[in-house]
C-alpha cells in the first residue's frame, strides 16, 4: 500500500475510535440517568404512597367523629327550607360625606 492509503485508514481507525469511545461515554452517561431517575421516580412514588396512607388514616379518623348536623326537628324537608343559621347578618355601614354643594354628580354616584 501506498502511504496516502495508510495514511487515509489510520484517519480512518483514529475516527472509529473516537465515535467508539463518544458511544461508550454516551451509554455510560445515559445508564447513569436511567439509574438517577429510577431513584427520583422511587422517590416520588414511595411519598404518594406515604400520603396515600396517611389520607386514609385522616378518613378512618373522619369517620369515628360524631356528626355535628343540627337535630332532625320531626319535619323531613328535602329542600333545607326549614334549616336557619344561627345568626343574621347586617349589611356593612355606609359612610357617606354631607353634601356641601359642590360637585353634586359625584354626590350622587356615591349615594347610589
Amino acid at each position: 500500500m501506498t502511504d496516502h492509503h495508510q495514511t487515509r485508514l489510520k484517519v480512518l481507525d483514529d475516527s472509529v475510535k473516537a465515535i467508539s469511545e463518544s458511544q461508550t461515554n454516551l451509554r455510560r452517561e445515559m445508564s447513569e440517568s436511567q439509574a438517577n431517575l429510577r431513584r427520583e421516580i422511587d422517590s416520588v412514588a414511595s411519598s404518594v404512597a406515604d400520603q396515600s396512607k396517611l389520607l386514609q388514616e385522616v378518613l378512618a379518623r373522619l369517620k369515628l367523629l360524631p356528626s355535628k348536623h343540627p337535630p332532625d326537628s320531626g319535619m323531613s324537608s328535602s329542600s333545607g327550607a326549614d334549616y336557619k343559621p344561627l345568626g343574621r347578618h347586617k349589611p356593612a355601614p355606609v359612610h357617606m360625606a354631607r353634601f356641601s354643594g359642590t360637585n353634586p354628580d359625584r354626590w350622587v354616584l356615591q349615594a347610589n
